[in-house]
């Protein structure tokens, strides 16, 4: 049942990409909220060397890794993936740029596994 269930989502992002579904509209922009800028956030983290940041933060550098892969969407579109790779990628860079803050790191090894490094994340 899961199968046919991300079949489906898969053939209906193959046919979001040829022009033959409309798009969702956008989620409104998330509330904003205030909160203490971290060593990490700070202006002179970039001055700092290893030794000072572990010194004053020692829990500055702990971070969480996810492995996202778009393997099985890959293997369903199949032939079509060359002509998808470039906008797949594209559309995944803005969704991790408008969800994650500042502190996490993401990037993007071959043409179809992101990974996601969670700052501060237990």
């Amino acid at each position: 049942m899961a199968e046919s269930w991300l079949q489906s989502r898969f053939t209906r992002m193959s046919r979001w990409f040829a022009g033959d579904e409309p798009r969702a509209p956008q989620d409104p922009a998330p509330a904003e909220h205030h909160h203490e800028p971290s060593l990490i956030e700070s202006a002179d983290f970039s001055n700092l060397t290893l030794e000072e940041v572990l010194r004053r933060e020692p829990g500055a550098l702990s971070v969480t890794l996810h492995i996202v892969t778009l393997r099985a969407f890959k293997e369903v579109v199949a032939a079509e993936w060359a002509r998808y790779a470039r906008n797949v990628e594209l559309i995944c860079d803005g969704v991790f740029r408008r969800h994650l803050e500042v502190r996490h790191v993401y990037s993007l090894h071959g043409d179809d596994t992101f990974i996601l490094s969670f700052a501060d994340l237990p």
